[in-house]
């Protein structure tokens, strides 16, 4: 399935969609649904759906993600 995707910048991009399960072990999480990407895409984009269920700070003076399950 092909989809169209609008990025942060702003640019619409063409997405490739299949089912699929997120794993982040060290969490533990998983989350189940699309999972849309792009040969042009080189980084991990989390969908609101997956955000929703994780609290996530950062830090851009110190350059640190951290995430935990809600």
């Amino acid at each position: 399935m092909t989809i169209k995707g609008e990025l942060s910048d702003g640019r619409s991009i063409k997405l490739h969609a299949a089912y699929g399960i997120l794993r982040i072990p060290e969490l533990p999480f998983e989350d189940e649904g699309l999972i849309e990407t792009n040969p042009e895409i080189t980084e991990i984009l989390l969908g609101m759906s997956a955000i929703r269920r994780l609290q996530t700070t950062i830090d851009g003076c110190k350059r640190l993600l951290t995430m935990e399950r809600c």
